[in-house]
């Protein structure tokens, strides 16, 4: 990546999940039924996300609202100009429910639409704990065929959300056999979130996709949310099989992250040392 496209990132106005080596989105959500009554579809861009931190094309870690834009001089223009382009792109495709625009920004703030994926994002926990909204409720809501939530047109995000993503990292083969410790420190409600299909005694085998689980974390302010995921990733165990919580932690600690000046080169860097 040359210095021109240093802080080209992962971000995400929720509008869905981004599979892109880097991008933004941002969320539009439409109703149907009120396009159709009212003659012109509800549209709202809910927030703006970030998944650069990645490694082989994987996120390990996302945050809302996305950091790249906070450090931009004309930020707060940049992330209007992203969401009315969401809110226009979903238009466009008739999209009804959740979305996801991705977008690549610059180190200029000049962005381009790389794609739009249709349904909740994976990292949709994110925008639900800086809003306080149950975006599956509002999906199925919408799919019923009722106008957009109130609360949803209402919404405006505050304070800030980072998500890690926990998978397998066993040198080799992937793992397989018992687990025989899986433990998650407790969490206060709106503080932060853990989402895990696993259990302990349940059998691992290959194939299945290494997550192991999601883990969710909000602060009034950036510093404070990744002091808050650190603690309980610190604080989760997982045996016998290692996991990329080091790394995960490695990342979070670390002072470029910190200082919100990364990129979807970050981690490999940091591996390799140059950083």
């Amino acid at each position: 990546m040359t210095n021109s496209t240093r802080r080209s990132r992962a971000r995400e106005p929720e509008v869905a999940h981004d599979d892109a080596p880097v991008g933004i989105s941002a969320a539009a959500e439409t109703a149907a039924r009120a396009a159709a009554e009212r003659g012109a579809a509800e549209i709202v861009a809910i927030g703006d996300r970030e998944c650069s931190v990645q490694r082989k094309l994987r996120r390990i870690v996302s945050e809302s609202p996305a950091a790249a834009l906070n450090g931009l001089a004309n930020g707060d223009f940049v992330r209007e100009a992203l969401n009315e382009a969401a809110v226009r792109l979903v238009r466009a495709a008739r999209i009804v429910g959740s979305a996801t625009v991705r977008f690549l920004l610059d180190a200029d703030g000049r962005y381009h639409a790389i794609g739009l994926s249709v349904g909740l994002s994976v990292d949709h926990a994110l925008h639900e704990m800086c809003t306080g909204l149950d975006l599956v409720e509002m999906q199925i809501r919408i799919a019923a065929g009722e106008p957009m939530p109130a609360e949803v047109l209402a919404a405006s995000p505050t304070g800030h959300a980072m998500e890690a993503h926990l998978v397998w990292d066993v040198p080799g083969a992937p793992p397989e056999g018992t687990l025989t410790e899986l433990r998650f420190p407790p969490v206060g409600a709106g503080k932060a979130r853990i989402e895990t299909g696993l259990a302990q005694g349940s059998n691992v085998v290959p194939g299945y996709d290494a997550l192991v689980a999601k883990i969710t974390a909000f602060g009034p302010t950036r510093h404070q949310a990744a002091l808050s995921l650190d603690r309980v990733i610190a604080e989760t165990v997982v045996a016998p099989f290692a996991t990329n919580a080091p790394l995960v932690r490695r990342v979070l600690g670390h002072e470029a992250f910190r200082a919100g000046q990364y990129d979807a080169t970050f981690v490999e860097r940091m591996i390799q040392q140059r950083i």
